[in-house]
């Protein structure tokens, strides 16, 4: 579709190790099944639109395969997303700015710490083996809680700096696997 105006380009990043960024570049294909389960929005392929965010997550797994014995070394790719492109897709956006009204059905916090809860959840894991809630896409802040101390935790506090970009479906895939590249 030709627009009257110049297409915007969305750059985002995704922290991995090299032997998975590898794969991912020779197949040209994401596996959203080979994805973690448990994580903020579900089972979906992360991104962030910072790259020393990827560059910091690079690491952490990185050091994570060396802790369990294997040699391994960060990566990280680069994604140019069409901004036009990815609204057409069935987005849900969390924003942080925001202050907590107080009413929970309008108070956006409200509804991404329970988005977050939900998708975190070893039983809701199980069953929700699937994609995201009929989203393609969810772009929101990062949890700054653990996994381990998820149901104890009453910290309802973000990374400051940090954002993540999921993507969830086939769709949201294929807009985003042509422009994958290596920049670590």
């Amino acid at each position: 579709m030709d627009l009257p105006y110049p297409r915007e380009t969305l750059k985002l990043y995704h922290g991995t190790i090299r032997s998975d960024a590898d794969a991912i570049l020779q197949g040209k294909e994401i596996k959203i099944l080979e994805c973690a389960l448990r994580s903020d929005f579900g089972r979906g392929f992360y991104t962030t639109s910072f790259r020393s965010q990827a560059q910091d997550w690079a690491d952490v797994r990185m050091i994570r395969e060396r802790m369990s014995g294997r040699t391994a070394q960060g990566a990280v790719l680069r994604i140019d997303v069409d901004v036009h492109a990815l609204s057409l897709l069935r987005v849900r956006a969390f924003g942080t700015s925001r202050p907590a009204t107080g009413n929970k059905d309008q108070d956006d916090s409200n509804r991404y710490w329970e988005f977050v809860r939900y998708h975190r959840n070893a039983e809701t894991a199980r069953l929700l083996d699937r994609p995201n809630d009929g989203f393609d896409v969810v772009i929101g802040p990062v949890a700054n809680t653990g996994f381990q101390s998820w149901a104890r935790s009453t910290d309802r506090s973000v990374w400051a700096g940090y954002d993540q970009i999921s993507f969830h479906t086939d769709p949201a895939l294929a807009l985003i696997t042509p422009t994958l590249r290596l920049v670590r």
